[in-house]
């Protein structure tokens, strides 16, 4: 654009002092007032237009990915380039906005699916996250394990200790199975858990992680009153999915005998079942 004002403006001239003829002259002085007059406008037009170009460019964006960090290039102190800053502005605290109302409802989220003594899923987000596991298993032909573990005579924490040992006793349970079992933890009673993941693992690193979590749950547990060692058992029951293949209620159904049979055993174990 500026290389073609600037020869048009060049060659008037030019032609100007090449011409002897006076009244040529103020003919050509005409035309090129009203050449110049034209390049203005369009230099005026185009200095307005960029701006809310740019503008509309940014907006359209934001309007298709709702990312409301983008921001209008600000390339100049004039009217238009404050209007840019103020805009900017605008979309900022817009942004500070929609990530506030975010957090919030992932906050209203996790409380939803929550249970609110021990932070892992409720009843109903651990049920749904189970059946969704299972059918995409079912759907890829990929592993699935489906877990249930049920803390043993848990009613004498209450009686011997009382409820507030009992409840911290329910939460160091939760927090076990959290840290040693990949997948979701979720707690669907009042002494009783269940988890659930997808992804291969072979039989004995099953049955190795099982043995750890009783051992751990036997072993590691300090009451935080007397501080001391307080030995916590459970029945355990595992049912492992190889290729999927298998309806979400027969596996629960499997992991759940598979939970009363380590307790009909003796309590303190675990059963595996391979489907």
């Amino acid at each position: 654009m500026w290389q073609i004002v600037l020869g048009s403006l060049g060659f008037l001239l030019y032609f100007i002092y090449d011409i002897n003829s006076i009244r040529k002259k103020n003919v050509i002085f005409q035309k090129f007032f009203a050449v110049g007059t034209v390049i203005v406008q369009i230099l005026t037009t185009r200095k307005f237009l960029q701006p809310i170009e740019s503008a509309m460019d940014v907006f359209a964006k934001i309007k298709e990915t709702q990312d409301y960090s983008l921001r209008i290039p600000v390339k100049s102190k004039d009217e238009m380039g404050q209007l840019s800053q103020s805009i900017n502005e605008l979309l900022a605290y817009t942004e500070k906005e929609k990530m506030y109302e975010k957090m919030e409802q992932d906050k209203l989220k996790q409380q939803a699916e929550s249970d609110p003594l021990t932070g892992v899923k409720n009843k109903k987000a651990i049920e749904q996250y189970v059946e969704e596991t299972v059918a995409y298993s079912d759907e890829n032909k990929t592993p699935v394990a489906i877990g249930f573990l049920d803390i043993d005579d848990f009613r004498n924490f209450n009686t011997n200790y009382g409820h507030q040992v009992g409840d911290d006793v329910i939460c160091y349970v939760a927090k076990t199975l959290q840290e040693n079992i990949s997948g979701e933890v979720g707690r669907i009673g009042g002494d009783e858990f269940v988890f659930c993941y997808a992804g291969a693992i072979g039989d004995e690193k099953m049955k190795a992680d099982a043995a750890r979590i009783l051992k751990l749950l036997q072993e590691n547990y300090i009451n935080p009153e007397s501080k001391e060692q307080i030995s916590i058992t459970g029945s355990l029951g595992i049912v492992m999915a190889k290729e999927g293949g298998m309806d979400y209620t027969d596996l629960v159904r499997i992991a759940d005998k598979a939970m009363y049979e380590a307790k009909n055993a003796g309590k303190n174990s675990y059963v595996v079942k391979v489907v």
